[in-house]
Parts: C-alpha cells; sequence; structure tokens
C-alpha cells in the first residue's frame, strides 16, 4: 500500500536530478537533444528518446529491483514504478491541462528547454528554474507575408558532425564489451576478461556513455575555438550556477541517474 504513494514522490525525485543532469551541454548535445527535437509534444513524444537516455530515465528501477532480489520489498511495488515510468510520460506530454501529470510547465521546457526540468514537485521554484508563461508576443512573430520560418532550431532533424564517432564509442562499444562479457568462455587462458574484475566491466559500460560525451564535446570545442565560432561550455546553462549547485545538481543526477544502472549491470553479470 506504502508503495502507491511514495514511488510518485521517489520518481520525481529522481527524475528531476536525472533530467537536469542531462541538460549538461555535453550530454543534451549527444543524448537529450533527440528527445527535444519534440516541441510541439504529444503523448508519444514523452518516451521519443536516445537508448542512452532511456538507460538513465528507467534506472529508477534500480532500487526497487535490487530490493526485490533480496525479498525487501513485494513485487507489486516493482511493476508500479515500471507502470509509472511508462504511463506518466504520455501524460506529461499530453500539451493539455485536462488532468493531473498534464501541464503548461513541461510544454515550456520543451519550447524553451532551460527551465522547468521537475514535474509536480517545487524542485525548479525552490533552484530558480521555474517558468509558467510564454514571452509577449513582438512585431517579429507576425508572419505577413505568408512564408514559414523556423523559429526553434531545436525541432531540426540535423545531425551533429560528432553523432557517428558518439554512436561507435557511447552506443555501439557498451554494447559490444557486453556481449564479448556474457559469451566469455569460463577457465579459458586466453579469455580477455582473464584477472579483470566484474565490477571493472561494469563501470566501464556505465561511463563509456558519458566519457564519449565529454571527449567529443571537448575536441568539438577546440575545432570550434580554431574556427572563431562560439564555444559553449561544457555544462552549460548550470556554468553560471555556484558551485555548491553544480556539485549537488551533477552529483545527485550521478547517484540517482548513473549508477542504478552500474549496479543492475553487476546483478546480471556477477
Amino acid at each position: 500500500v506504502w508503495s502507491v504513494w511514495l514511488v510518485g514522490p521517489y520518481r520525481e525525485f529522481q527524475f528531476y536530478f536525472a533530467h537536469r543532469m542531462i541538460h549538461a551541454n555535453f550530454l543534451y548535445k549527444y543524448i537529450h537533444a533527440t528527445h527535444h527535437r519534440n516541441t510541439d509534444i504529444e503523448p508519444f513524444s514523452g518516451l521519443s528518446m536516445h537508448p542512452v537516455e532511456h538507460l538513465y530515465y528507467f534506472s529508477c528501477y534500480g532500487p526497487f529491483v535490487l530490493f526485490a532480489i533480496a525479498a525487501t520489498v513485494h513485487p507489486f511495488c516493482v511493476y508500479w514504478v515500471g507502470f509509472h515510468a511508462v504511463l506518466t510520460p504520455a501524460a506529461s506530454h499530453s500539451g493539455f491541462e485536462d488532468h493531473i501529470g498534464a501541464d503548461l510547465h513541461h510544454y515550456l521546457h520543451h519550447r524553451f528547454y532551460e527551465c522547468n526540468y521537475g514535474a509536480y514537485l517545487p524542485f525548479d521554484v525552490w533552484f530558480g528554474t521555474f517558468r509558467d508563461k510564454l514571452p509577449p508576443p513582438s512585431s517579429s512573430d507576425t508572419n505577413s507575408n505568408k512564408t514559414t520560418t523556423i523559429r526553434d532550431p531545436k525541432a531540426s532533424l540535423g545531425m551533429v558532425l560528432e553523432h557517428p564517432f558518439y554512436l561507435l564509442g557511447g552506443v555501439v562499444a557498451p554494447i559490444l564489451l557486453l556481449v564479448l562479457y556474457c559469451h566469455r568462455q569460463e577457465g579459458d587462458k586466453d579469455d580477455i576478461f582473464n584477472g579483470i574484475p566484474v565490477s571493472l566491466v561494469a563501470w566501464t559500460i556505465t561511463l563509456l556513455p558519458i566519457a564519449t560525451a565529454a571527449v567529443l564535446h571537448n575536441v568539438s570545442s577546440l575545432y570550434s575555438s580554431s574556427k572563431n565560432n562560439n564555444r559553449r561550455p561544457m555544462l552549460a546553462p548550470f556554468h553560471k550556477d555556484p558551485l555548491w549547485s553544480q556539485v549537488v545538481h551533477l552529483g545527485a543526477g550521478f547517484v540517482l541517474g548513473v549508477v542504478p544502472v552500474y549496479l543492475l549491470l553487476m546483478v546480471c553479470l556477477s
């Protein structure tokens, strides 16, 4: 019974920090930008995201699966977490305010993407990222010549130059490593994983998507600087936040969004 009431606040807590973490520029650019191509959102937008983002989103399962394995939580709790994680995105991305979980705030998040990282708990109010209205219209908003302009570049399907490299390092490489480890031959002296602890393999698979994004961002930033282009900081739009805020948000996002992926890998690989 308690899971019915506590899963919602837990998922909001986990979602806010994991979501804000992938809004850091070096992760947003390669991972979360895929989800934000939906600027005029509808229910199917909710789970339309990069496969790496699916790991961080569904990592909310992590603690409950571990508790279920240890027989310290009822299986219904695990079911309810999954039910909640699959259905609530359709509500929050519906674009209407006609039922619980659907509101203007997430619509504004998709339109401006630097506000309203949470849902119904007031984290955005507490941390100064809350927005509840559109800016007033200007004369430039009128379209008198009947030509259509793209006002939101996030909606473009264009590919960043480094995306194929991210696909190789951040997606294909972890999957390949996981497959190779799962098909190793026990006792084979020539096995490449001999002497390597399973925890190191799990951490490598978990961190490759983040490390690849960080490396590609820094390499592309150096190239942009040489071409006299504007260089967007790695942690933008949070790079001007106080240090404590950066540590709290990125640290909590890592613990709540990334560490559960490692723990679930340990369960699968051990």
